[in-house]
């Protein structure tokens, strides 16, 4: 007996039963399976499932992506598959207001879907193929970088949070001293990890109080999911002690996990009550950090300014891609360079030499 895998793909991707737990159930209508048939078969659909949703980002986009589609064709009066002549002209449509990148992964998500249900990709043909060359001639901007900081700005925003770690006690007779609230000692951890850590803002907040190990240096960080890393491998950053303690990523974060305290599997980073006390079991979400970057840098930055400046001020300062790409994780010297070319323009540029 073979397991065939002939799914009609859900749109919610989990909201009706595996293939694999379909056709063998139909497979082994008139037999009394095992129960280590029947632990394979669930166990089977289980990874079955992990596989086609994959990641939880790539499941939601997945789910809006074939939501929109279909909410377009049923105004046609259209259902799914579509052919050719459909796709182009749906892709037309959406054309009128998403961006490049925007219908590229729509059409991944149509090719997904097709690919699931056993029928011929629509995005094959050459009218399609031809047509996708002409929006990209039209329509395609480059990706808008974050704007990474300068040292000066970082160090500007730690000494205006007060001393690491200090007490209210020391605070009341050392006047020149702040205590920090909760959601200063926060903040600041946020801030210096996920720059002395390159952290992505989905990885800093995925974080638990268990990822952290202390040692001599500093602290070792632990994950076994990120962006690269979809496969539970253990994937680990370091972080370093600072000569300036109001600017030091350990003193930092050790000063906000001893306010915090919490259990191993606790998330390392909490939202806030309204109160602004730690909302313990509350975890912080991706977008906080977004706007903590906002909020303390300008309008322009976002979270993954945090990133993009631990790559810039790194090679400015003469460090090595490989030293570089052993915290940030990237696979390819290529990504470094699109954080440091636009500088390059004019630091490493023989036009400013001439003489003229």
């Amino acid at each position: 007996m073979r397991l065939t895998f002939t799914d009609q793909p859900s749109l919610r991707m989990n909201s009706a039963p595996s293939s694999i737990t379909i056709a063998v159930s139909q497979a082994l209508s008139s037999l009394v399976p095992s129960a280590d048939l029947l632990a394979g078969m669930e166990r089977a659909s289980e990874a079955y499932d992990s596989g086609v949703r994959g990641s939880a980002a790539s499941g939601r986009a997945y789910a809006t992506d074939m939501s929109e589609l279909t909410h377009w064709l049923e105004e046609q009066s259209l259902s799914l598959p579509i052919s050719s002549p459909v796709l182009a002209a749906y892709l037309g449509h959406i054309s009128q207001e998403l961006a490049f990148t925007s219908i590229s992964r729509r059409l991944s998500s149509i090719r997904k879907y097709h690919r699931l249900a056993g029928e011929a990709d629509p995005s094959a043909h050459a009218s399609v193929v031809y047509l996708l060359k002409g929006l990209r001639r039209q329509i395609a901007r480059p990706p808008k970088q974050a704007p990474d900081f300068k040292l000066p700005q970082l160090r500007g925003v730690c000494k205006d949070f007060g001393r690491p770690g200090l007490s209210e006690q020391t605070a009341a007779t050392d006047h020149n001293a702040i205590a920090l609230s909760e959601r200063e000692l926060r903040d600041r951890a946020v801030l210096l990890l996920g720059f002395s850590g390159a952290y992505r803002r989905g990885e800093l907040v995925s974080l638990n109080v268990g990822s952290v190990e202390w040692v001599n240096t500093g602290a070792i960080l632990t994950l076994y999911a990120s962006k690269t890393n979809q496969f539970g491998a253990k994937e680990q950053k370091a972080i370093f002690y600072a000569s300036d303690p109001s600017c030091c990523p350990v003193a930092c974060l050790r000063a906000y996990m001893d306010k915090r305290g919490g259990a191993p599997d606790d998330p390392l980073f909490l939202r806030l009550t309204r109160a602004g006390r730690l909302q313990v079991g509350h975890r912080l979400s991706a977008e906080t950090v977004n706007n903590l970057l906002k909020a303390y840098f300008g309008a322009d930055y976002s979270a993954h300014s945090l990133r993009a400046s631990f790559v810039t001020i790194a090679k400015e300062r003469g460090l090595d891609d490989q030293k570089i790409m052993q915290q940030t994780k990237h696979r390819s010297r290529a990504m470094i360079d699109r954080y440091t070319r636009a500088r390059e323009i004019i630091s490493s540029n023989a036009a400013s030499e001439l003489g003229l």
